[in-house]
């Protein structure tokens, strides 16, 4: 006998999906100078409200749908005459035309956002890091410290990591990070998101080079004290006010939003990816209580899955804008 199988999203993934890509779309890189990439990623922001939103419909609609009243009464007549027959009959292909057509919503919507065109900026990309060696070659170098574009990226990734940490309510901000992030994590269903995980390791990577520490070592304290060492030797380069620096951190600042642009497919991916297991869940549900042609059968497990579809949709109703 076929089961309902139902697969709960990973709520804290999406709500960091969601999170970045707003971010991304509407603040951190709402200046891009290419106006087809900026309508690009607010595109991805829209296709991706428009699921947020269609989820919820669609779960707080099917939660309608779970009344069994209905059904059940007509099977308890069920044998008394034959038109509880065609009542039944007629009930249980309406219910399968209802949930069909909010799988099928759902469906739309996430499709949409899977498929949608968006642009590749990898080009200018290449450029800058072509334009960024050549500088380097002229740069000012000094033995005592790493190269200036070095010193900045490691700035960024510490800003992006420790940024990333603090708005982790689910991590202990006292405790050593990895374990929390890379490690422990694994066995959480809900867990931050793959690229989050990459962005705080990148962070961790840097604090623990810097202070001589194991990356299993580094707590939140100690990449703020790497931050700030960092920061201090970039503000004795930029006292020189050289005009090659002033190009270099020019074209690092472009490299890190292109990277960041260039990330929104992979955070999108994973977005869709735990939006489709609602879609799935729907799928079983369809599948096991609707395959039966006899609507006597097809009532009977209705009645006997209805309970559990309901206590998913509900949860999902309450926590997935609020994950």
């Amino acid at each position: 006998m076929s089961i309902v199988n139902l697969v709960k999203p990973n709520l804290l993934a999406t709500k960091d999906c969601r999170d970045y890509i707003s971010y991304y779309a509407n603040i951190k890189l709402s200046n891009i100078a290419n106006e087809t990439l900026k309508s690009d990623l607010l595109a991805v922001a829209k296709y991706q409200t428009g699921v947020d939103q269609s989820v919820n419909d669609i779960v707080r609609s099917s939660i309608d749908l779970m009344n069994s009243d209905d059904i059940q009464n007509v099977l308890n007549d069920y044998d008394l005459a034959p038109e509880y027959k065609n009542d039944l009959k007629t009930i249980i292909e309406q219910r399968k035309k209802d949930f069909l057509a909010l799988r099928n919503t759902l469906q739309k919507k996430t499709y949409n956002l899977d498929t949608m065109s968006y642009t590749s900026n990898q080009y200018r990309l290449d450029e800058l890091r072509l334009t960024l060696k050549n500088l380097q070659d002229v740069a000012i170098k000094d033995k005592s410290t790493p190269h200036y574009d070095q010193l900045l990226t490691a700035r960024y990734e510490l800003d992006v990591s420790i940024d990333a940490i603090q708005n982790q309510s689910t991590l202990d901000k006292l405790a050593p990070i990895l374990n929390q992030v890379i490690k422990t994590a694994q066995d959480v269903l809900d867990k931050p998101a793959d690229f989050k995980k990459k962005l705080i390791d990148q962070g961790l990577t840097i604090a623990a080079s810097a202070l001589k520490l194991y990356q299993e070592q580094v707590r939140l304290e100690n990449m703020i004290s790497a931050r700030s060492n960092i920061i201090g030797q970039l503000n004795n380069r930029e006292l020189r006010a050289d005009d090659i620096d002033r190009q270099i951190k020019a074209c690092v600042n472009e490299i890190n939003d292109i990277k960041e642009y260039e990330s929104i497919p992979t955070i999108k991916k994973q977005y869709v990816d735990e939006a489709n297991k609602i879609l799935t869940s729907f799928d079983s549900f369809i599948a096991v209580v609707f395959s039966n042609e006899d609507p006597k059968e097809s009532a009977s497990s209705f009645l006997m899955y209805a309970p559990a579809f309901h206590a998913y949709t509900d949860t999902l109703f309450r926590e997935w804008l609020r994950g």
